[in-house]
């Protein structure tokens, strides 16, 4: 029996000398793959928290859908639809004197947004940001604004993590799997941390500038142009709801708000719902690929951009 084995580990080894290559091949795709695997099914429950039980928070209203492998491998400024509709995003980053208004603003005029507020805002504003949760996306912007190109992947990975934590606690539930660097500021790296957690990075055709205010050249005109410059289907519209400098009552994006609403549909726009994603998924070349936990063997995929990340 012995003579057996040794002779099977035999032939397995020239085998295996004789294959050295594509035996390289296979180990490298191993890797990419359980790089993907570790993203879909450790960093998930990793950011999960205990939801409050018997609370109508446990649960959004409206959960949004998981974007499509499209949106993953780069940042993303303009949604794939070919319709004329733009997304209508907020940050939050430093108070609350815009959030009120900007909600009562879009309930009123009926349009979705989404919101990117920091895991500190949402730890020290938990009610306005589960305001913005109840009836619009919300997703993650880091959690301290840094400047990521300076991070280490540590902190990179610190950043996103806490962020997603403090913002499921003050909402009830993980945020939206869409990400927004601070300073929209960012290089491969970071983009790989982002994606490696689950999230799409999702910037912007254009930052409207409102948050500058007057004193330093904006106006209610200055932000609707802005906007309008970058009209165009799937545009992603970047506005604040904090009020920055100038002492202003209201920041100067909310001011605008409405008449940036008004003039969007005046020519013939409408606003895209993220929690929609799915629907928006009718470009021609998005690839039909396979869930990373369907995969039984690694010669199943040929690259790890053909594994679907997870939400």
């Amino acid at each position: 029996m012995a003579g057996g084995i040794i002779a099977d580990i035999a032939r397995t080894a020239a085998r295996s000398t004789r294959n050295t290559e594509s035996a390289a091949r296979t180990a490298r795709s191993a890797v990419r793959i359980a790089r993907v695997a570790v993203a879909a099914l450790v960093l998930p429950a990793a950011l999960a928290l205990p939801l409050p039980t018997g609370s109508a928070a446990a649960q959004p209203s409206r959960s949004a859908q998981c974007p499509g492998p499209d949106l993953y491998g780069h940042a993303v400024r303009h949604l794939p639809t070919p319709h004329k509709a733009v997304a209508l995003t907020f940050n939050a980053g430093w108070d609350t004197d815009g959030v009120g208004e900007t909600l009562r603003v879009l309930r009123e005029l009926k349009v979705p947004a989404a919101f990117f507020p920091t895991g500190r805002f949402a730890q020290v504003f938990p009610r306005e940001t589960r305001a913005m949760a109840r009836e619009h996306v919300v997703g993650n912007h880091s959690h301290t604004h840094p400047h990521f190109p300076s991070l280490t992947g540590t902190r990179q990975r610190t950043e996103i993590t806490r962020s997603h934590q403090a913002i499921a606690r003050a909402i009830g539930h993980s945020p939206a799997p869409f990400f927004r660097f601070p300073y929209g500021e960012f290089d491969g790296a970071n983009l790989r941390s982002v994606h490696e957690a689950g999230y799409v990075d999702l910037e912007a055709a254009t930052d409207t500038l409102g948050y500058l205010g007057p004193g330093r050249g904006q106006s209610v005109d200055s932000v609707v142009r802005r906007a309008l410059d970058a009209l165009s289907p799937g545009a992603v519209l970047q506005m604040h709801v904090g009020r920055g400098p100038g002492g202003r009552r209201l920041p100067l994006d909310v001011e605008a708000l409405p008449h940036l609403i008004a003039v969007i549909r005046a020519h013939g726009y409408g606003f895209i719902d993220l929690r929609d994603l799915r629907d928006l998924r009718d470009v021609r070349d998005v690839r039909d690929v396979r869930d990373v936990r369907d995969v039984r063997d690694v010669r199943d995929v040929r690259d790890v951009r053909d594994v679907r990340r997870p939400c």
